[in-house]
């Protein structure tokens, strides 16, 4: 007994553990029609015009090519307006924890002048919160990855990722941290981000979102996990490699971030891209200041764009197996009256329903198996006491006589198959109250310490 409930309670281990399944698939045939674009002013004093969706595909900063989404910014004209075009699209649900992964063959990062990033924000920024799975700006090598908050959310350094960790207070007004730094950690290697991530045709991007931590990976496309590469419905990040950022510590998460909308944008300059435009010791170069530079080199532009061959949205619940045909089986019995020579009937007509029976025959001289009396294996003459009567010929086979009545029992069975409906629950999503993407400020230099040591200032991102 001990033995049986202690393999019922592994497996029951098994079944729950890292049993995220594939909630939906945001593949390049549906992408847009699951994306919101944002076409409004840019929040965060960023030099950009965002582009309607109609606008958008016009211009061809938005389209499906072949497999992949293309998302790209103008890299033919003078800027003028608000800034150079570009596009910024969320997701027009809302999510409370889950598994997001990405994967991305080509980002925009390591240029001057941009700010690119794929992240997601709750309804009131900073109240509702917000996570940075990607993001950089100009020059910058490797992917900061990061949370923000209202006061109260702090994480602990811990062993269990390979990322550096900058910051520990999320609180985006920290008094001890750049303005809106959050708690950030960086990537520990340089082809996470920018140049060297498209050198080796990126890779994949996971977030995990749980009531106790928010968890972070990246997988170059040569060491991208087995369930993820082989396009799994059920993922298992138990199984997986160290993340490069752990989130963890005295924080309530379920208080501090609330629903998600997941984005993809890229802007340029802005409160951060453009307060540490003269720390940086190769953009710094190329002109006074970073609208100036937007503004006039279109051409350097060309390679600020975002190819993504999927993201998909995964939630913790055990894995379904599809419903299976169930087998039912009926049975009916039928006395009829022969003069053919026969065994004697059965004492019972009892019969146990198989899970895959025979076809019945049409016609049949022998009674059906029973489990409390086996047929004859080797016919006799048999007397049938049922029309012995005293003084009188006693009725055996062969041959049948007009005394010799005898009676055949025949049983037929019917199969029914039924297909037993899921009782899987739906999940129900969560839409965005607002019409427009929510407001948020970011401000701040950056992870780098030198970017710390210079610049208090702020940044923001609308």
């Amino acid at each position: 007994m001990r033995a049986s409930k202690l393999m019922l309670l592994a497996a029951m281990a098994r079944l729950s553990a890292g049993a995220y399944v594939l909630e939906d698939d945001y593949q390049p045939s549906n992408f847009f029609d699951d994306f919101r674009f944002f076409d409004g002013a840019d929040r965060s004093g960023a030099y950009v015009t965002y582009l309607s969706q109609a606008d958008a595909e016009k211009a061809g900063l938005a389209s499906t090519d072949g497999n992949v989404v293309h998302l790209g910014v103008d890299h033919t004209d003078i800027a003028s307006g608000r800034g150079r075009k570009s596009v910024r699209l969320s997701t027009k649900k809302s999510y409370k924890h889950g598994l997001i992964v990405a994967d991305i063959a080509h980002m925009p990062g390591g240029i001057c002048g941009t700010w690119p990033a794929f992240w997601s924000t709750g309804a009131s920024w900073p109240e509702d919160g917000e996570f940075d799975i990607i993001e950089g700006v100009n020059g910058q090598k490797q992917n900061a990855m990061a949370l923000h908050s209202v006061d109260g959310c702090k994480v602990k350094k811990n062993a269990q990722s390979t990322g550096k960790m900058v910051t520990t207070n999320c609180d985006v007004f920290a008094p001890e941290q750049p303005g809106n730094q959050g708690c950030l950690v960086e990537a520990p290697t340089a082809n996470s981000y920018g140049p060297e991530f498209n050198a080796i045709k990126g890779g994949v991007y996971a977030a995990e979102w749980t009531n106790d931590a928010i968890t972070m990976w990246f997988f170059p496309r040569s060491q991208i996990p087995a369930d993820i590469s082989s396009q799994s419905a059920s993922l298992d990040p138990s199984s997986w490699p160290k993340p490069v950022a752990h989130f963890t510590g005295d924080c309530d998460f379920d208080k501090f971030f609330q629903e998600q909308i997941i984005t993809f944008n890229t802007a340029f300059c802005g409160d951060w891209a453009k307060n540490t435009w003269s720390t940086d010791p190769v953009c710094s170069t190329k002109a006074e200041s970073c609208e100036e530079y937007v503004k006039n080199n279109p051409e350097a532009f060309k390679e600020a764009y975002w190819s993504i061959n999927y993201m998909k949205v995964f939630q913790d619940r055990p894995y379904e197996e599809p419903p299976k045909p169930s087998t039912k089986a009926t049975t009916s019995t039928k006395t009829t009256k022969t003069n053919k020579p026969t065994h004697p009937p059965p004492t019972s007509t009892k019969t146990n329903e198989p899970t895959y029976p025979p076809a019945p025959s049409s016609e049949t001289n022998q009674p059906p198996p029973d489990s409390s009396s086996a047929a004859p294996t080797d016919p006799k003459p048999t007397e049938s006491p049922t029309h012995s009567q005293p003084g009188k010929p006693t009725c055996t086979t062969p041959p049948p006589t007009p005394r010799c009545t005898t009676f055949t029992t025949q049983t037929t069975i019917a199969i029914v198959k039924t297909i037993s409906p899921s009782d899987k629950e739906a999940i129900i999503p969560i839409y965005p109250s607002a019409s427009d993407v929510p407001v948020k400020y970011k401000a701040g230099p950056g992870p780098f310490r030198r970017r710390q040591e210079r610049h208090a200032a702020g940044r923001h991102r609308g």
